[in-house]
């Protein structure tokens, strides 16, 4: 099904990487509370200590949020500018374009999830943006936040009507 307000030709491998990382959207966006959980417990709670905060965490049942999915959505603008060539691979082992593109996508994903959980500000801030999830009203700041660390983390800035631009550092 094409998009009309998409401006790709239907065999173009950016229409067939936007097609998979919409798909696995929901999938990838709850392994993210997942790991950013279990993140949290493995290098701030090695001993497994239970108190008040790690009983919310424990008993905590996923329910996707506009933070995260802006989280996801601005990752996969990253993998798509990385990836930027927009000529098909001749793939050898019988998978198809979407399958190939679903899979790299992912694992590119889940890494840098793992990468940025290395920061504790970060896990801080998608804890609070998951399970204390406060509101409409502090989703602007929680996704202000996180682009900072994906500004940082990538050294690019999207920006809504520009693009994005690689970062000058001073």
């Amino acid at each position: 099904m094409v998009d009309p307000t998409i401006k790709l030709f239907p065999a173009d491998k950016n229409y067939i990487l936007k097609e998979a990382q919409v798909s696995l959207k929901d999938v990838l966006i709850e392994k993210t509370a997942f790991r950013v959980l279990h993140a949290y417990r493995s290098h701030y709670n090695p001993l497994g200590i239970v108190d008040e905060f790690i009983l919310t965490l424990e008993n905590y049942t996923f329910e996707s949020n506009p933070v995260l999915e802006g989280l996801y959505f601005d990752l996969a603008v990253y993998y798509r500018f990385q990836n930027a060539d927009n000529q098909l691979e001749l793939l050898f082992d019988g998978d198809s374009h979407f399958k190939k593109y679903s899979k790299d996508w992912e694992e590119a994903y889940l890494q840098w999830i793992d990468e940025l959980c290395s920061n504790y500000y970060f896990i801080k801030t998608l804890i609070g943006a998951t399970v204390f999830y406060p509101g409409p009203q502090a989703e602007v700041l929680l996704h202000s936040r996180i682009g900072a660390f994906l500004n940082k983390h990538f050294k690019l800035k999207i920006y809504k009507h520009r693009g994005i631009h690689e970062m000058s550092v001073a």
